[in-house]
């Protein structure tokens, strides 16, 4: 009898091993394996996109187009398809459909008497409006009858809404300076500002693209606005570096050119810096003062 409770209590106990070892392995997996994303697109005569999320050696996927205007979407479970049928299925039933329906066409029985009951409410607004319009510039309220100190009263009373308005947020920015700076100059906010930057660094780093590369060809009627956009897009040149080659035109308008990329994230990452910042007192206490406003 014991030997039989002993030989239940191991069989249990083997079971919940194995339980706790599957949840981990999960929790492994959803930590550690990565998302991966690759897209692609394209801007010639028309623009086309067409990009994949896919999970777990695509075991969840989600893909999507963009092509002639139309948006398309799908989502993928081991391969199949969730929340409706496949496109060929889509496509059959819709011929069908098309084939089995007749084609009737009805018209209106009562559309001309509808027109001409339009006609005389036009014509009775017509020969109305006039009378009407007489009428409010006798009684001095049509347009145009406004005296012209009223208008100047209006827009001086309106100017004076206006300085005051912006006196009182200069006031008031004014009041909130020395609080800014002493905020700034506190050294746990500047402890606490290095631990963001460097969080932020490092999950920037980690969801970039793997994989950049394209062409761009750019430009305007304009030269000038031609020369600000190539000086913002060397603002980004550590970015793409030589992956992507940027050509600007300076004659004519232009846009056109093609990307490809290619990246994963891990949720380990970005749980560990959440981690490190939700460990900082300082980081949790301002994140409270400004929920609190």
């Amino acid at each position: 009898m014991i030997q039989a409770l002993f030989l239940i209590l191991k069989i249990i106990g083997i079971l919940l091993l194995l339980l706790a070892g599957l949840l981990l392995l999960a929790l492994a997996a959803v930590l550690f394996v990565p998302v991966r994303y690759r897209g692609e697109g394209s801007r010639r005569e028309v623009l086309k996109a067409h990009g994949t999320v896919s999970w777990c050696f695509s075991a969840l996927a989600v893909r999507f187009s963009l092509e002639d205007g139309r948006t398309e979407g799908e989502v993928r479970l081991f391969g199949r398809r969730l929340g409706g049928r496949d496109r060929e299925e889509e496509t059959l039933e819709a011929d069908f459909r098309e084939a089995s329906e007749p084609s009737v066409h009805t018209a209106s029985l009562d559309g001309g008497r509808s027109r001409d009951r339009a006609k005389e409410r036009e014509s009775r607004n017509r020969s109305g409006a006039p009378g009407r319009r007489e009428k409010a510039k006798e009684e001095g309220k049509g347009p145009g009858t406004e005296r012209p100190s009223g208008r100047l009263e209006k827009l001086a009373k309106g100017l004076r809404g206006r300085i005051s308005r912006a006196g009182a947020k200069i006031r008031s920015a004014l009041e909130k300076k020395d609080q800014i700076m002493a905020f700034l100059r506190d050294e746990e906010n500047r402890r606490t500002f290095r631990l963001v930057k460097k969080q932020l660094v490092k999950v920037v780093r980690h969801v970039m693209p793997v994989r950049l590369e394209g062409e761009v060809t750019f430009g305007f009627d304009d030269p000038y606005r031609t020369g600000q956009l190539l000086s913002a897009a060397a603002l980004l040149y550590p970015v793409y570096r030589d992956r992507i080659r940027v050509t600007p035109v300076f004659d004519r308008e232009v846009l056109e050119g093609e990307l490809k990329l290619e990246g994963r994230i891990r949720l380990a990452v970005l749980l560990g810096a959440a981690v490190r910042l939700g460990m900082d007192r300082n980081f949790r206490k301002l994140v409270r003062r400004l929920m609190d406003r």
